[in-house]
């Protein structure tokens, strides 16, 4: 379903590179719970990159995240916002003619 994105979507580039990461790996299609694992590891890493080493110091980086391009959306958090995901990080899809398209 990725390549229903147009390349100009920020997060392309990462779910493409996931599936195929996985389904290499795996032998199997990926899933979203794969995705949400993926997102949390890719963030925490980031957090600790950037010298996080208490868990107050990696709430603290991951507080300072902006436009993380994860697979389940691009991630901004705050020390207001930990959900990290805005109404303008999903893309809506349905079934049409048998297939996935993007609805606009």
């Amino acid at each position: 379903m990725c390549d229903l994105l147009p390349n100009s979507e920020s997060q392309k580039k990462s779910l493409v590179s996931f599936v195929k990461d996985y389904q290499n790996h795996y032998k199997a299609e990926g899933d979203h719970f794969g995705g949400h694992a993926w997102d949390a590891v890719m963030l925490l890493k980031n957090a600790i990159e950037r010298g996080a080493d208490t868990p107050s110091s990696i709430r603290d980086q991951l507080e300072k995240t902006k436009n993380f391009c994860g697979i389940g959306g691009t991630f901004t958090y705050s020390a207001q916002d930990h959900a990290g995901l805005g109404k303008d990080a999903f893309v809506l899809v349905e079934i049409k003619n048998r297939d996935w398209v993007i609805v606009k």
